[in-house]
């Protein structure tokens, strides 16, 4: 006697096989969300943090129990579950992050000194004092340049590095420091400086970029600088605010690059 079959079913469907699928996929995606929620667990740990413990517990025993048996709307549970203890985790990392970078504030070492803006060439700058200068080295335990530095000038913040040119060692004020800081020379102003640790990433201008495309010679030579040199061109490019500034410096670059001319306060890459 045949079997009848009820009208939804596919009489050319193997529901066996079909199901048995279904179960090694519910397997497989259970024990991801196992061996996520382990994951967290040992990152929770980490922080000291343990509230979350039995709730990342239960699951991973329900999840391991019965893992090809888990129904959707308990699956759907454990998804949204892994997804919360996620966010958790990257809000607390991060605020572990803020809380370290504050804590490194309030020990970093911040010196206050008076200078005159001085000018060499067309770059303005002003002499670090001997003592604070020996600090500096102290502090970010190099005496090569360029040491990466921050402070304040007049009460306004900047980020620089202290460049030795010339035989002295020099801070740079650009306009970005300082509003019309070429034509502000004999001036003397307050500065603060602390040795800057903090990694500097800067993205190279798109200007840039084309600029060193159509001319091989200047970019094999960009591409040989050390990481903090192109760097240097990188964040001198990328903080001037008008087209016509930053196409003329983006020639000096490239000028510089190859030989004729000064950039950044260097007379050669």
């Amino acid at each position: 006697m045949t079997q009848k079959l009820h009208p939804w079913e596919n009489p050319e469907q193997d529901y066996a096989r079909t199901l048995a699928k279904r179960r090694s996929e519910r397997r497989y995606r259970s024990l991801q969300l196992v061996k996520t929620l382990k994951i967290l667990l040992t990152e929770f740990k980490k922080y000291d943090v343990n509230n979350f413990n039995s709730e990342i517990l239960s699951w991973i025993d329900l999840l391991e129990d019965a893992v090809e048996y888990v129904d959707d709307e308990d699956f759907k549970s454990a998804k949204k579950f892994v997804s919360r203890m996620q966010r958790e985790l990257k809000n607390l990392k991060s605020k572990f992050i803020t809380d370290r970078k504050e804590d490194f504030k309030g020990t970093m070492k911040s010196y206050n000194f008076q200078a005159e803006l001085e000018i060499i060439g067309i770059n303005p700058f002003v002499a670090v004092p001997p003592d604070i200068l020996q600090k500096i080295f102290q502090d970010s335990g190099r005496e090569k340049s360029p040491i990466p530095i921050c402070g304040q000038i007049n009460e306004k913040n900047y980020q620089q590095n202290l460049m030795f040119f010339k035989g002295d060692w020099r801070l740079y004020v650009n306009t970005t420091m300082l509003k019309n800081s070429p034509k502000r020379i004999g001036e003397i102003f307050d500065f603060t400086i602390s040795y800057d640790s903090e990694p500097r990433i800067v993205k190279q201008p798109q200007v840039l970029s084309e600029a060193l495309a159509k001319n091989p010679e200047a970019k094999k030579v960009f591409d040989q600088l050390i990481p903090s040199k192109q760097v240097e061109i990188n964040r001198y490019i990328a903080r001037l605010k008008t087209e016509e500034a930053i196409k003329r410096n983006v020639r000096r670059a490239i000028g510089f690059l190859l030989g004729k001319n000064s950039f950044v306060g260097r007379d050669k890459p």
